[in-house]
């Protein structure tokens, strides 16, 4: 009884391991991923007011392209199965 349940928990360990690595896969494109940057960098800069005159708290949302881009996967990707 006792192995049985010991190889049940294993196989449930196992596929969550499957499941994170699926999860951290690069699914952006090389120019895809270029642009991500550049969206978030010029956003960024929006918001620490480098860009006189369009400063704005949402512009702090460069954040988002910018850590995708830098990674090369995006979560939104991977929940539509676009890869």
């Amino acid at each position: 009884m006792r192995i049985n349940v010991a190889i049940v928990q294993l196989a449930r360990l196992k596929e969550i391991f499957r499941q994170e690595e699926r999860a951290m896969e690069i699914n952006v494109g090389t120019l895809d991923r270029i642009m991500r940057v550049v969206v978030g960098l010029a956003l960024i800069a929006v918001a620490l007011g480098y860009i006189p005159g369009y400063q704005t708290v949402w512009a702090w949302i460069g954040v988002i392209p910018l850590l995708t881009g830098v990674f090369g996967t995006c979560p939104v990707y991977s929940i539509f199965g676009i890869n």
